[in-house]
């Protein structure tokens, strides 16, 4: 990721990335097991491939296990925020029956994902904190959601669009202020 952002602003092309976090997954495991996650994480793995297009890279997040993360160089915020609610879709739609694990049913809506968004500026803030910030308000708010940030954080909700406005000339110097207030609106 840090190559590619740097790339990106050295040759000054979009590059967004779309991070998704599993929501209240620790739950999701205690009450089916890890058998059952593993399936899940697998078919979530499936529908990140199936999104990730040539030139694009895919990867799970190591250290959490139930992180995804695309990066697109030359792909735009619009662009990326339109694959990242249809990935919340998919998700939200993720359903299992007897054919797979006996005895276990798994509903439409027990596994949801909260997304973040994010696009590299030319001098802005690094990427990945981009990301967090966005993942946070998505998890804050309710989860199930995308949220977006370029230069204010955007919440794409599972219907229409809510604009969160904030300060970012002095956002990191206030960022606990800012998040306070944040979770107000």
């Amino acid at each position: 990721l840090e190559s590619e952002e740097r790339k990106a602003r050295e040759n000054g092309y979009p590059l967004s990335v779309i991070y998704l976090d599993l929501d209240n997954f620790s739950e999701f495991i205690r009450k089916y097991g890890n058998e059952m996650a593993d399936q899940v994480i697998r078919s979530v793995g499936g529908y990140v491939l199936q999104n990730t297009e040539k030139g694009e890279i895919a990867s799970s997040d190591y250290y959490d296990g139930d992180g995804f993360m695309i990066i697109m160089p030359s792909v735009g915020i619009e662009e990326a925020a339109r694959r990242a609610e249809a990935l919340r879709e998919l998700i939200a739609g993720f359903s299992l029956d007897e054919k797979f694990v006996s005895e276990v049913f798994i509903n439409e809506g027990e596994v949801t994902a909260s997304i973040a968004v994010a696009t590299v500026s030319v001098d802005g803030p690094d990427i990945l904190e981009k990301l967090e910030l966005a993942l946070d308000r998505a998890k804050t708010t309710g989860k199930n959601k995308v949220c977006i940030y370029e230069e204010v954080i955007f919440e794409l909700p599972a219907r229409g669009l809510s604009v969160v406005k904030l300060d970012t000339q002095n956002f990191f110097r206030y960022r606990d202020d800012v998040l306070r207030i944040a979770k107000w609106l």
